[in-house]
């Protein structure tokens, strides 16, 4: 029979791998988004380039989020304050939801104060930022001005307002 000790070993692997951020390669960068010419339908019912919503040159959040989905409305809260506190003009904060136009999502969207961007994921989008990756949501996106992945956050936790807060520093600071 195996001592704890022995069993602990194994376990503790399991669970940082199961709780390590994932590689950035996974997922594409946003000059790899932009590459696709992707279009999003905002909540006022326009089609617009996705690139118009997360311009070049500053750090990015981009969360697929729905409105059902009781972990992505978590993190929002969290989002509200990084847009208030970064504002626009430093920190591109978007919310891409996977639902259809057709939903509440605009309305939702103000009764829970969103102040950033929202729009609608077109299936292509959400299928191209997963292809090499596990789908669900929320799935966070922290990019730095370069474009480049920061870190990627899969489904939420305890700790998930700390690692959006720590990725969007180090978006900051990356060269």
């Amino acid at each position: 029979m195996r001592t704890f000790t022995e069993l602990r070993r194994p376990l503790v692997l399991v669970t940082a791998l199961l709780l390590a951020p994932v590689a950035s390669g996974a997922i594409p960068t946003l000059v790899e988004v932009r590459a696709h010419n992707f279009e999003v339908m905002t909540t006022e019912g326009k089609r617009v380039p996705l690139g118009n919503l997360v311009p070049d040159g500053r750090p990015a959040v981009v969360e697929f989020w729905a409105t059902w989905c009781a972990p992505c409305c978590k993190t929002i809260p969290h989002l509200i304050e990084l847009s208030k506190r970064y504002g626009d003009a430093r920190l591109a904060v978007l919310g891409l939801t996977v639902e259809s136009p057709v939903t509440d999502t605009a309305k939702v969207a103000s009764e829970m104060g969103i102040n950033y961007a929202v729009a609608f994921a077109p299936r292509e989008l959400f299928q191209f930022m997963n292809r090499r990756e596990q789908v669900g949501v929320p799935k966070l996106i922290i990019y730095d001005a370069a474009g480049n992945v920061v870190e990627h956050i899969l489904t939420y936790s305890p700790f998930t307002n700390r690692r959006i807060e720590s990725a969007v520093s180090r978006a900051f600071t990356a060269k």
